[in-house]
């Protein structure tokens, strides 16, 4: 092949970078950050294998890897192992030439998602703990304790996303504004806890030893919005003991 840095491929795409060249074909890169290769003759199915799984590791490539440094080191690592892939011969069937590439994509991939749901979640703190705080310098101090709950709920699970942000499981192809959404409800979802926890304990449902103990309830109210499962349990058991006492209610009383 007769390609060369700052020539024309052959469909007329101007060429930045040529990673590759040889006498069996081409892998170079075009501006815009794409990834061409070009071949002079069928290679064989571990070819053909290795530029479909190439096609699909740059989707996220494009999509979610926005930094320049990063993405053209994933661009560089699915040229060579396209490289190793095009000169193979007689190669394993199984061997898989993009492997270390997967690794690097897949690994960017999902810190970047967990570093925006970190972000989101960090930024409804802010927002929430703002916006109580205004809100109780207008309303009547009756309200300051469900107030208080809300905090610290919303502490709660800030405090179990950031110990466990690195863990979180997002889905690889998981859009931006998905995640987003997903780090914003954790945080809702915890304030809401501690607002239900108090509610639950003012009505007798909950850790009604914690009367007259600000403390206690405080610390409830964290645990409520650190622990995903506490209020949900809590509620759950509050249907199944309605439930019950619905149909034993409804069951017809025996003669005497």
């Amino acid at each position: 092949m007769s390609y060369k840095t700052g020539g024309l491929d052959g469909g007329g795409i101007e060429i930045r970078e040529i990673i590759h060249q040889s006498s069996k074909g081409a892998i170079y890169l075009t501006p815009g950050d794409n990834l061409y290769w070009d071949s002079e003759e069928p290679l064989g199915k571990h070819w053909d294998r290795s530029t479909a799984e190439a096609i699909n590791l740059l989707t996220p490539v494009k999509t979610t890897i926005k930094s320049p440094t990063d993405r053209n080191r994933a661009l560089k690592m699915l040229a060579a192992g396209l490289a190793r892939a095009l000169v193979a011969v007689a190669p394993d069937p199984d061997e898989d030439f993009l492997l270390k590439a997967r690794e690097f994509i897949t690994a960017r991939q999902l810190e970047i998602l967990q570093l925006w749901y970190l972000a989101a979640a960090v930024v409804t703190v802010v927002l929430t703990t703002v916006t109580l705080f205004l809100i109780t310098r207008t309303l009547w101090s009756s309200s300051h304790e469900f107030l208080s709950a809300v905090l610290l709920g919303g502490a709660g699970a800030m405090i179990s996303v950031s110990q466990r942000f690195r863990s979180i499981e997002v889905e690889r192809y998981t859009s931006r504004l998905f995640t987003v959404i997903g780090g914003c409800s954790r945080i809702i979802l915890g304030c809401v806890f501690g607002f239900v926890f108090l509610l639950f304990q003012k009505a007798g449902v909950v850790l009604s030893v914690a009367n007259g103990l600000p403390f206690l309830l405080a610390a409830a109210a964290f645990v409520s919005g650190f622990s995903e499962r506490a209020i949900p349990e809590v509620l759950e058991q509050f249907e199944r003991q309605i439930t019950a006492r619905k149909t034993s209610q409804s069951r017809p009383r025996g003669r005497r």
